[in-house]
């Protein structure tokens, strides 16, 4: 009599755990670890975008300007800038 295991090909298993982890870490350090991780990166982030605000002031101040050099480069050609 030939074994049948069709009824296994449709199994599935799954992992009770909310959180993947290493089986030698506890759940709570590594969930801890994580949320400290991820307010990490948003402060990193909050300071990059701090430090580019002035530079976009700056580039607000200078696209103008290299506008209007542009343009008149384009009508009388390069030797405007001499």
């Amino acid at each position: 009599m030939p074994l049948n295991y069709s009824k296994r090909d449709k199994l599935e298993l799954s992992d009770d755990s909310d959180i993947e982890g290493h089986p030698n870490v506890d759940k709570r350090g590594y969930r801890r670890w994580k949320e400290r991780a991820i307010h990490e990166q948003r402060e990193e982030r909050k300071l990059k975008i701090a430090q580019y605000k002035p530079d976009i002031a700056c580039n607000d101040v200078r696209m103008p300007r290299l506008q209007e050099i542009t343009k008149d480069v384009e009508e009388n050609g390069p030797d405007t800038l001499r």
